[in-house]
């Protein structure tokens, strides 16, 4: 795994984190990206693509929400299974559990949003670093000295 790369993309099977585990449908948005649950993110769930800036904010105050391993739906998509506590349940019919997909389910509908993700700060990329100064056109640069002449001038 390259350095600096986000959990959504690591390879390793029994990682927790990885899109292995986690993993729910292709993304809809580029071609080659896999929409992620990430699993940290709760009580406000987050699933999101490991190549792209596309995020689904879904099925909030939800106590936990896990992907169905070995259950599929017609779409391809993983299914879903989402806890709530009794006393904030948002799911139809006060239901505390629910299993289903993330696209086809309509009971899912009013509880997903799907989002573009943002830069919090612009991001600026300031190759020369601190402390140098840029030198702007003040005529023709020196030539150098002889190193030799400066080390006799040295030592007289």
């Amino acid at each position: 795994m390259k350095k600096h790369s986000g959990c959504n993309l690591c390879l390793h099977p029994t990682c927790p984190q990885g899109f292995y585990v986690n993993g729910i449908a292709s993304c809809l948005q580029c071609d080659n990206g896999v929409l992620v649950l990430d699993p940290s993110s709760g009580p406000k769930w987050k699933v999101g693509c490991n190549k792209c800036d596309v995020i689904f904010h879904l099925f909030e105050d939800a106590h936990k929400i896990t992907v169905e391993e070995s259950k599929e739906c017609d779409c391809g998509a993983q299914l879903l299974k989402i806890e709530y506590k009794e006393e904030r349940t948002r799911l139809p019919r006060d239901l505390i559990e629910m299993t289903g997909c993330l696209f086809c389910c309509e009971e899912f509908g009013y509880l997903v949003e799907k989002f573009r993700a943002q830069a919090s700060k612009p991001v600026f990329n300031n190759r020369q670093g601190r402390g140098k100064a840029k030198h702007k056109g003040k005529g023709k640069p020196k030539p150098p000295k002889d190193k030799m002449a400066q080390l006799a001038s040295y030592f007289v």
